[in-house]
C-alpha cells in the first residue's frame, strides 16, 4: 500500500515501521517486549543517511519534535488510527 510520493532531491530519505514483512517487530519496548504504540510507520528526510535512519526509528517511539527541528529533519508519521501527519517542509504528497 502506497501512502504518498516523496521527492527527496539531494537529501537522504529513510523509513521505519513497527512490523516487518517477516512479522518480527522492528522496534519494541525493552520493558514489555511489545511494539511501540500509536505510530505504525515513519519517514525522515535529512542531509545524511545516518541522521535520516536514526530519526525514522526515533519517530516510532515519540521522540521530541524539537530534536528533529534542531537536526533539520523533515518527517511524516502514519498513526494506527489512520492519520498521516507531516512537517510543513516534508516534500511530496501524502494520500491520507
Amino acid at each position: 500500500m502506497a501512502v504518498g510520493i516523496v521527492e527527496p532531491g539531494e537529501r537522504a530519505l529513510a523509513a521505519s515501521a513497527t512490523v516487518r514483512r517477516d512479522g518480527v517487530a522492528h522496534v519494541v519496548n525493552a520493558l514489555t517486549g511489545l511494539t511501540t504504540g500509536g505510530v505504525l510507520a515513519s519517514w525522515a528526510l535529512a542531509d545524511d543517511a545516518l541522521t535520516a535512519d536514526g530519526a525514522a526509528s526515533a519517530l516510532l517511539v515519540g521522540a521530541d519534535d524539537d530534536l528533529f527541528t534542531r537536526r533539520h529533519v523533515a518527517h511524516a508519521r502514519l498513526y494506527a488510527d489512520g492519520r498521516l501527519v507531516r512537517t510543513d517542509d516534508f516534500p511530496g504528497e501524502l494520500f491520507g
